[in-house]
């Protein structure tokens, strides 16, 4: 329903006529989405955003998002504020439980390394991704075998995925 005043302002010399129309029944609704969710981090960018509909013209919807602890990777709060021209504003939160369940990555690596009669055995880390972005730890092992070491290199996130990446050290002087 739309409500229409009219206003007659008179002054001494010209007549005025006001029309304020305003739409005192409009409101803003969301169409039904899930509000609460388990998804892996790599699946995010795939939960869509709900959709909302007003009895006074377009919608707009703005999302304000925070990653809060919980779990190995953590709850993703996702706040939707939809507002319309009649100034009429709707909010709705959803959150989203994320899983990780990618081991993390090895980058920048160096897989075979080549020392000197001389030369000390250096240690050449490798540089780690995680998908959850999600801090990694990261030991080795050196196995020692005839003419050269195989060093064993674990990294392990948050949600306990896991990854090797063996790195051989050819040195027949030093072993």
């Amino acid at each position: 329903m739309k409500l229409i005043k009219t206003m007659k302002i008179l002054t001494m010399t010209t007549t005025f006529m006001l029309l304020i129309i305003s739409n005192v029944n409009a409101q803003i609704t969301f169409a039904p989405h899930p509000i609460e969710i388990k998804a892996n981090v790599e699946e995010i960018s795939n939960i869509l955003a709900p959709t909302a509909n007003s009895t006074c013209g377009e919608v707009n919807i703005e999302l304000d998002e925070k990653v809060f602890s919980g779990g190995c990777a953590g709850v993703l709060v996702r706040e939707y504020r939809a507002s319309d021209s009649c100034g009429n504003f709707a909010s709705s939160t959803q959150f989203i439980h994320l899983t990780d369940t990618s081991a993390p990555v090895f980058v920048n690596t160096t897989a075979e390394i080549q020392i000197g009669a001389e030369g000390e055995i250096p240690l050449l880390t490798p540089g780690v991704s995680d998908a959850g972005k999600q801090d990694v730890s990261l030991k080795y092992e050196d196995q020692v075998l005839s003419e050269r070491i195989n060093r064993v290199w674990t990294a392990e996130d948050a949600c306990g995925n896991k990854s090797q990446f063996v790195q051989t050290i050819w040195h027949k002087a030093k072993l």
